[in-house]
């Protein structure tokens, strides 16, 4: 008997493989064929390599000992980093800085003018003694403030004190001559001595020039000895 030689039909399993081999082996070619061409330098690269190596070759004859590096670069990654944080040189300007004789004169007046207002609180309540006190720490503190003078003058005069009242009005008067309540206790003292005329002067100026607000109680102490007098 005759034996057939049947051709073997590939399946599709098979077909798969085969096909995925062929893929293979084309993607591997088509990778491998750009990587050689560029690899070997054309005509035109070996031309432009050789005329700067001939280039170079010139300039190294021509100044074989010259640096080539210019000398306006930097030569290190210090010198760049310098180079790029510097520092102005001007001599920066100092800041004058508050000055402590300052800071202690004006928490001197502070106090001063606080112990001024208990001074006179002391005043109109009669304390006068307390009062000379605080006066007397007011003129330590601040030897030229009129009305400390005056204060202490009017606390010496309800004393009875009338020669140390004098002195401290008389004081007053040099500092400020338009302090309207040191004329209030002068025009007092002078009609307590019988010098009604003056004292009618001295109670007018006090009227004219005692602050109507601020020294309201003082203004009212003038007005009533003035209508005193002229009734007299």
């Amino acid at each position: 008997m005759c034996q057939l030689n049947l051709i073997k039909v590939p399946t599709k399993q098979s077909r798969y493989k085969l096909l995925f081999k062929y893929m293979i082996i084309f993607m591997a070619i088509s990778i491998m064929i750009p990587a050689i061409a560029c690899s070997e330098p054309t005509l035109g690269d070996r031309t432009y390599l050789n005329h700067v190596e001939n280039s170079n070759v010139e300039k190294q004859i021509e100044s074989p000992n010259e640096d080539k590096t210019p000398s306006n670069l930097p030569t290190s990654a210090t010198e760049v980093i310098i180079k790029a944080t510097a520092v102005p040189t001007h001599t920066p300007i100092p800041i004058a800085k508050p000055s402590p004789i300052v800071e202690n004169s004006q928490s001197t007046e502070l106090e001063a003018l606080f112990t001024y207002s208990r001074a006179v609180h002391a005043l109109r309540i009669g304390e006068y003694d307390e009062a000379i006190k605080r006066f007397n720490q007011v003129v330590k503190r601040m030897p030229n403030l009129a009305i400390a003078y005056k204060g202490r003058g009017a606390a010496y005069y309800y004393l009875g004190k009338v020669e140390f009242a004098l002195e401290d009005l008389n004081k007053s008067l040099e500092i400020d001559r338009d302090l309207g309540g040191t004329y209030l206790y002068l025009g007092m003292i002078f009609r307590d001595q019988g010098n009604l005329e003056k004292a009618k002067s001295e109670l007018e100026k006090a009227t004219t020039l005692i602050h109507p607000i601020r020294e309201y109680w003082e203004l009212l102490i003038a007005e009533q000895t003035l209508s005193d007098l002229e009734t007299q």
